[in-house]
């Protein structure tokens, strides 16, 4: 399947169903085991971790540069969660695609995306995705400082995060690179990552007809990156949830539209005259809603497929956890807009629209389920345990008496005991709440774990000052 294809289903499944620490589900197509994603792909993040996928950060199969990447790949954190996904199995915070696929279309999940990926026999992942540092000149409103350094320094006055990853790691890559099918990079913004360029040059050397795959924000043309699409088969997404400046540039702080606009017309026709993918992604989040249909209309005049990705974190840009009514009246107003269906792309993207607006029906039928928010969480800082209290109750004794878990637990409580105001302190229990009830303790342990305090209190907190207001339905 080629990557703009696959894109398609890159949004976050939807696991209303999730809540055991396992999910079963079944296997995958022809007997498979559920998810190929541990078989197939390694993932690296920007603090050296590596991962099966992006969107199973609890689960560290081994960090960089303490463990070897061979002995990562065939390591026991790996080869555990293999034998689950091999019983049909979805482990921890693997019930977001456990969960969609117990109801609804296999290709709707991130496992989905895995299963045309070949297998490589010889031992080596087919798939290398690399999130290696967090070099970014946005500050976008959904993002966190462990993606964007410059909300790292300027919003939460954090120093950068160190990258592990220097010329040893490229080296170390020149094992696994003759037998890979596709590399994917993400950031930051990837264009501004030095050490992809020294990746991207062993790619050249070694395999010049390697898939390369790059999910950028669009703001970044300089002539050593027009020469670099020249020379190399570059598949390039780019980050557009607006059609309109003053939308834009409130989401993607920093960004200037006009200008990436026209970086959106340089690498459509780069990538164009190499034969390969270009598209557009746009998050749905409440403070762009009532302008996605313009973005599809954008799309189809450039004439380029656009995908809407779902934001389920932080809590005061998703949609998922509105109310009922709120998401009731959100789907009627989106259904009034219709579009063009001539052309291939066309038709792509009015069907990413009425996806999105069925994952919104889906949401909203999720939320007229939901009970009210518990009295016993409504006020003070004896709430923060009782929240605290649920989270451990719904929890084995053995994921609770780790040692590890505990220690997160304790700074967990000083942190939401630390949010200035009463009514953050509530906004944040009560997404904690949310969260638990939509996905359910596995996953909600592997984030806790998985996740520095900062981006977690990004996650769960009131918005800051600078995002500005949502769009309400």
């Amino acid at each position: 399947m080629v990557f703009w294809k696959k894109r398609f289903f890159e949004w976050m499944p939807d696991p209303m169903e999730s809540g055991d620490q396992k999910k079963e589900v079944g296997r995958g197509p022809g007997g498979r085991p559920a998810c190929l994603a541990p078989f197939r792909c390694m993932y690296f993040g920007p603090r050296g971790e590596v991962y099966a996928c992006c969107y199973n950060r609890g689960r560290v199969l081994g960090i960089y540069p303490r463990d070897d990447l061979r002995a990562i790949w065939s390591g026991k954190a790996v080869r555990e969660l293999r034998e689950s996904l091999e019983k049909g199995l979805f482990p921890g915070a693997c019930s977001y695609c456990g969960g969609i696929m117990a109801g609804a279309d296999r290709n709707a999940s991130k496992a989905g995306m895995y299963d045309s990926t070949p297998e490589n026999r010889n031992g080596y992942p087919a798939v290398m995705e690399f999130e290696l540092d967090s070099t970014c000149n946005y500050e976008c409103i959904m993002c966190t400082g462990k993606s964007s350094s410059a909300i790292r320094r300027n919003r939460l006055k954090r120093d950068l995060i160190p990258s592990p990853y220097d010329r040893a790691f490229v080296k170390r890559l020149e094992e696994f690179i003759p037998h890979l099918h596709e590399a994917r990079f993400y950031g930051g913004e990837p264009f501004l990552v030095e050490i992809y360029y020294s990746i991207w040059e062993a790619l050249k050397n070694a395999r010049p007809d390697l898939s390369i795959s790059v999910q950028t924000n669009g703001s970044v043309w300089t002539d050593r990156l027009e020469a670099l699409l020249g020379r190399r088969r570059f598949s390039v997404s780019v980050s557009l949830d607006a059609a309109r400046r003053e939308t834009y540039e409130a989401i993607r702080k920093n960004g200037r539209f006009e200008n990436v606009m026209r970086n959106i017309h340089r690498f459509r026709d780069a990538c164009r005259r190499q034969g390969t993918f270009f598209g557009l992604s746009a998050v749905a989040i409440r403070q762009n809603w009532r302008e996605l249909h313009e973005v599809v209309l954008l799309a189809n005049d450039l004439d380029v497929p656009v995908t809407f990705q779902t934001v389920w974190s932080p809590a005061h840009c998703a949609l998922w956890n509105l109310e009922a009514f709120e998401l009731e009246r959100m789907i009627s107003a989106m259904q009034a807009h219709e579009f063009g269906e001539n052309t291939e792309v066309e038709r792509h993207n009015l069907e990413q629209y009425r996806a999105l607006i069925r994952r919104l029906g889906s949401w909203r039928d999720a939320a007229r389920q939901r009970g009210p928010f518990p009295a016993s969480l409504s006020s003070g800082l004896e709430s923060v345990r009782n929240i605290l209290g649920a989270l451990q109750a719904r929890l084995s004794d053995a994921e609770t008496k780790r040692p590890e878990f505990q220690d997160r637990m304790r700074a967990f409580e000083a942190a939401l005991a630390s949010l200035p105001g009463e009514e953050a302190r509530r906004t944040a229990q009560r997404n904690i709440w949310l969260y638990l009830e939509a996905f359910g303790p596995g996953f909600v342990i592997e984030h806790l774990l998985g996740r520095d305090m900062d981006t977690l209190m990004e996650a769960l907190g009131p918005p800051p000052v600078e995002t500005g207001k949502s769009v309400q339905p």
